[in-house]
C-alpha cells in the first residue's frame, strides 16, 4: 500500500473503528471495533486525510472519538468529522492539491433499525444538501 499511495496528490481512507485506550463500549452495541493507539502509525502512514463518516468510530463513545481525532492530527492526518452544517467543516477537511482547494465532507446515516442515540452519527439527505451547496462557493473540488 506504502508505495501505491505515495506517488498520488491526495491519498485518502475511511476509518471505521476509533484508536483509543478506552475499553468500555457503549451500551447496546453488539459488535464494536477499537484499535489500539499503537497501530495507528502504522494504519495511517501515507494518508493525508481520513473520514471518520463510516458505522464503528462512535462504539466507544465522544471520548474515543475525541482520543482517535488528537491521534491522527499528531501523525498529521487530517480527520474528517460526520458534518451537519457548513460550520463544521474545520479546516482540517481542506486539502491544497497542486494550486486547487478540495473540500472533504463525511457524512453517516445510520440504518433505521440500528439505535444511535448521538447526532454526530446520524444525518438524512436533506441535511447534507445544504452544507455541501455553501462549501461548494469556496472549494475547487469537494468530495463528500
Amino acid at each position: 500500500m506504502r508505495e501505491l499511495i505515495a506517488n498520488v496528490h491526495i491519498a485518502t481512507a475511511s476509518l471505521n473503528t476509533s484508536i483509543s485506550d478506552r475499553v468500555e463500549s457503549r451500551h447496546g452495541i453488539k459488535h464494536t471495533f477499537r484499535a489500539v493507539p499503537d497501530t495507528a502509525r502504522v494504519v495511517v502512514q501515507g494518508f493525508k486525510l481520513v473520514s471518520l463518516g463510516t458505522t464503528h468510530p462512535m462504539d466507544f463513545g465522544l471520548e474515543a472519538m475525541d482520543n482517535t481525532i488528537h491521534l491522527l492530527e499528531s501523525y498529521n492526518v487530517k480527520p474528517v468529522d460526520v458534518v451537519l452544517t457548513s460550520e463544521a467543516v474545520h479546516d482540517r477537511a481542506w486539502i491544497r492539491a497542486k494550486s486547487a482547494w478540495v473540500a472533504f465532507l463525511a457524512y453517516h446515516r445510520a440504518n433505521k433499525f440500528r439505535n444511535v442515540d448521538d447526532s454526530i452519527a446520524c444525518v438524512v439527505f436533506g441535511e447534507m444538501t445544504e452544507p455541501v451547496k455553501r462549501v461548494a462557493m469556496q472549494a475547487e473540488l469537494i468530495v463528500v
